[in-house]
C-alpha cells in the first residue's frame, strides 16, 4: 500500500496563499491545505485568528496577512511577504469575495464598482502577482472561485456579480492559456454554500438536486485537489462543485 509520502494530493513542502480565509469557505480551504502539509498565507480583511489556529492545527506554519484583495499595493505585498516568509509561493487559491443582490434599478455606480473591485479586479490583482513569483519559481498552481451566477446570471444575486463572476471564469480560462505548462489555472464553479455570505439572501435549502446547500469542506476537499499533483494534467477547467444545480 502505498505512504503518505507517494499521494500526490499531498501538499508538504508547498508554500500556498489563501484569499478570503477568515471564514466561510476560504476559512475551510486554509484548514485543508494546511491538513494536507501545506504553510499557509491567510489573507482577509476580517480577523484572521481563526485561520492561524486552524491552520497551526496541522503542525504547518501561518502566516496571517490584512489584505484588501482590491488594492494593487497589498496584494503585491501579499505575495511578496509570503514569499518571503515561507520560501516562495507554489499554490494560490482565490477566494475573497464579497456578495451584490438588487436588480439595475437598485444596483447604482457605488454598488457595482464596490463588487466588481473586489471580485474581478481582486481576483485580477492576485493572478497578476502569483504569476509574477511562480515564473520565477518554474510555476505553480492558481485557483479561483467563480458562481454559477457567472454562469446563469443569478438565482438571488444581482447583476453586479453576476458580472463579476462572470468575468472571473474568462479570466482564469486566459490565465490558463497563458501560464501553461508552468502554471496552471483553474475556477471552482460553486452554487449555494451554507456561509455568512449567503444566510438571509432567499436561496431555498432545497436550490440543487442534492437537495441540500454545500458545506465549506465539501468546496475545500475539491478545492484542495485541483491544486495538488494529483491534477497536474488540469488546466483551464471549470470545476462545478454546486450539487448539480449547474451541470457544466
Amino acid at each position: 500500500m502505498a505512504g503518505a509520502d507517494s499521494d500526490p494530493t499531498r501538499l508538504d513542502g508547498k508554500m500556498a496563499i489563501v484569499t478570503g480565509a477568515a471564514r466561510g469557505v476560504g476559512l475551510a480551504v486554509a484548514d485543508v491545505l494546511a491538513r494536507r502539509g501545506a504553510d499557509v498565507a491567510a489573507a482577509d480583511v476580517l480577523d484572521l485568528e481563526p485561520a492561524r489556529v486552524r491552520i497551526e492545527a496541522h503542525g504547518s506554519r501561518a502566516l496571517c496577512l490584512p489584505t484588501d484583495v482590491s488594492k494593487e499595493d497589498e496584494v503585491d505585498r501579499l505575495v511578496g511577504e509570503t514569499a518571503s516568509a515561507l520560501g516562495g509561493l507554489d499554490v494560490m487559491v482565490c477566494c475573497a469575495g464579497i456578495y451584490g443582490g438588487g436588480g439595475f434599478d437598485e444596483v447604482d455606480e457605488a454598488a457595482w464598482r464596490q463588487v466588481i473591485d473586489v471580485n474581478l479586479l481582486g481576483t485580477y490583482l492576485c493572478l497578476r502577482a502569483a504569476f509574477r513569483e511562480m515564473r520565477a519559481r518554474g510555476g505553480g498552481s492558481i485557483l479561483t472561485v467563480g458562481s454559477v451566477a457567472g454562469y446563469m446570471g443569478g438565482y438571488a444575486s444581482g447583476p453586479q456579480y453576476a458580472a463579476s463572476k462572470g468575468g472571473i471564469h474568462a479570466m482564469s480560462r486566459w490565465a490558463a492559456a497563458h501560464g501553461a505548462p508552468r502554471i496552471r489555472v483553474n475556477v471552482l464553479i460553486p452554487g449555494a454554500v451554507e456561509t455568512e455570505m449567503i444566510a438571509g439572501r432567499g436561496y431555498p435549502a432545497d436550490i440543487s438536486p442534492m437537495r441540500r446547500q454545500a458545506q465549506p469542506a465539501e468546496v475545500a476537499e475539491v478545492a484542495a485537489f485541483v491544486v495538488s499533483d494529483a491534477a497536474s494534467y488540469m488546466t483551464g477547467a471549470s470545476v462545478a462543485v454546486n450539487g448539480g444545480f449547474l451541470m457544466v
